[in-house]
Parts: structure tokens; sequence; C-alpha cells
């Protein structure tokens, strides 16, 4: 079993299987990184309450557990580069989340999800199959926000801006 406290711990390129999921339940760290690694049925189940920032890029994940709604502190999390298409219905309603980064997933609506949240400030959608309408809710909805990136989606940037007031965070 892995215990004690770290400042930041890295997986990368392994399988990950719900016995190592059970071994690194009770580590302690600020930052838990995951990279390159194949989590069994590609859904994410996470049962360690300690993490701030959790990053699980290139994983191949197509759902995110409910797990992760347990991690009460969490601040941050990225799920880049994998398979996720549908979010669940409180990812937005996490109450410490700041950052959220779902870059390069085949998401295609927000529309179900989106919640109100003034606690978020960098959200990054770029690279999905995201559709004008999905984004547009989302200054109205996410008033905390200090950074949006929703390039490379289903629709031309130009039109938000010229439908949203995007001077008030950084925006690409």
């Amino acid at each position: 079993l892995l215990y004690g406290k770290f400042v930041s711990f890295t997986f990368f390129k392994m399988k990950v299987d719900e016995k190592l999921l059970s071994y690194i339940k009770n580590i302690q760290s600020e930052h838990l990184i995951f990279n390159d690694c194949v989590f069994n049925d590609s859904i994410l189940n996470f049962n360690n309450k300690h993490i701030l920032y959790l990053e699980l890029n290139s994983c191949n994940i197509k759902r995110i557990g409910t797990s992760i709604r347990r991690i009460k502190q969490l601040k941050a999390l990225s799920i880049r580069s994998s398979n996720i298409e549908l979010l669940p219905n409180w990812i937005f309603k996490l109450k410490k989340l700041n950052l959220l980064d779902l870059t390069e997933n085949p998401i295609s609506n927000l529309d179900k999800v989106l919640r109100k949240n003034s606690q978020l400030k960098h959200l990054k959608l770029q690279s999905n199959d995201l559709e004008y309408e999905d984004v547009s809710r989302i200054p109205c909805m996410l008033t905390g926000l200090v950074s949006l990136q929703i390039r490379s989606n289903n629709f031309n940037c130009d039109e938000f801006k010229r439908r949203h007031d995007t001077s008030k965070y950084e925006f690409s």
C-alpha cells in the first residue's frame, strides 16, 4: 500500500485497475497525475478525497465516475485528449473547482449539465464537437470566469464574440 504525503504523484503509461486505485486511495497528494494510462472499463472511478489537482490526460476515459464528486477539495480537473462524450450533471456543481480542462474530447452537448457556478474561473473546451448553442449560455451561467477557451469546435468564435461581452475574461 502507498501511504504518505506527496506534493505530486505521477503515473505514466500504465494500466490502472481497481487494485491500483485502492492502493493509492490513502495518498495525501496535492497533485495526482495520470498520463497516457489505461483505466479498466474506460470509466473513471476514483476514491481519494485528499486531491486538490487531478490530471487524467490521454487516458481514454469515456465517462467521469461519480467518485470524483466526493473529492470536496478538488480545485482543478484536467481530462484532456480522452473520449469523454457526455459530462455528468454534477460537474459544474463542484464547489471548490476553479479549473476544468476538457480539451480534445468528443463532447457534443453542454445543455443538460451547465449549471450556475461562480467559483469556476477557467474553462477549457477547445477541440470538442460543440455547437454555438452549447456554449452560448456559458457567460450567464459561469459568472466567475476569467478564462474561456472554446476554439476549434463546430462554430465560429467570432459569432460568440459578437453576441457576448468577452472583455471581462481571457478568451480564445
